[in-house]
């Protein structure tokens, strides 16, 4: 019997192991477009116009951008330009956060539309089970300073979306002029947990997008490029899964040592 509860203990310690979180793991850092126009596979950028209720005018810290029921169309191709100093609602494949040569980012500087975001693929969760949180970080490149003043709504506003179709901000990163300034430079937004507002399904999609506003009272507004972004995400898998894995050996320990005690 000492046996038997010692194979079992085993067999509940190699289940509880079996339930550890999986892990989703996405990194872009764009240097795969090299001095190409085209965004790295799944990435997009995308434009709206201006136009109530969503035009440029709106968009105050009081009424801050939105995506939801908007449309956003894609657009193509980017302009390769190191160091962009002027508006192209298009984008920019421009020098990464280091500045050094092959290291590449998305640059974004609207001009006569409301906004211009760029979207990542979809991100599947791979991870085993649900997910109710993600961790992410990025860098955001200044190139240019706002000519008229700093920006209402300075750097690029994150939302997610389970969908693609509803959006929500992720307020807790919304840039101020303390960690986006009007200046030349580069800021990085430390990794962040993210509390979605519902599960990531396994195998189902997550979408990013941040968004560049067509900033007031500046006018050029400030130059801006995205890179490095790094998102992880943790799960455990789903109980009934747990539960079963753990009958079925128990059962084969079980069955195991009968045939011993038979034999």
């Amino acid at each position: 019997m000492k046996s038997f509860v010692l194979i079992l203990s085993v067999c509940l310690v190699l289940c509880a192991t079996g339930a550890m979180a999986g892990t989703i793991s996405v990194t872009e850092n764009f240097d795969g477009m090299a001095a190409g126009t085209t965004p790295p596979s799944g990435w997009s950028v995308l434009n709206q116009a201006s136009g109530s209720p969503n035009d440029k005018t709106l968009w105050t810290a009081s009424n801050p951008i939105v995506q939801t029921g908007v449309t956003m169309n894609t657009v193509t191709p980017l302009t390769p330009n190191d160091s962009p100093t002027g508006n192209n609602n298009n984008g920019y494949n421009a020098l990464g956060a280091s500045g050094l040569t092959g290291d590449r980012c998305i640059a974004t500087a609207p001009t006569g539309i409301a906004s211009v975001a760029i979207q990542s693929p979809a991100l599947l969760n791979t991870s085993g089970g649900a997910v109710s949180s993600f961790n992410i970080s990025y860098d955001i490149k200044r190139f240019t300073a706002g000519s008229a003043g700093a920006d209402e709504l300075p750097g690029y506003w994150l939302f997610y979306s389970l969908d693609n179709t509803n959006w929500t901000n992720v307020s807790a990163l919304n840039p101020t002029l303390s960690n986006v300034p009007n200046s030349v430079g580069l800021t990085n937004i430390p990794s962040t947990s993210v509390s979605l507002s519902a599960p990531w399904a396994i195998l189902s999609p997550l979408y990013l997008r941040w968004v560049d506003d067509n900033g007031i009272p500046s006018s050029p507004d400030q130059i801006i490029g995205l890179d490095n972004v790094h998102l992880t995400a943790e799960s455990v898998p789903e109980p009934t899964t747990i539960s079963l894995a753990l009958a079925g050996l128990v059962g084969l320990v079980f069955t195991a040592y009968r045939r011993r005690r038979v034999g």
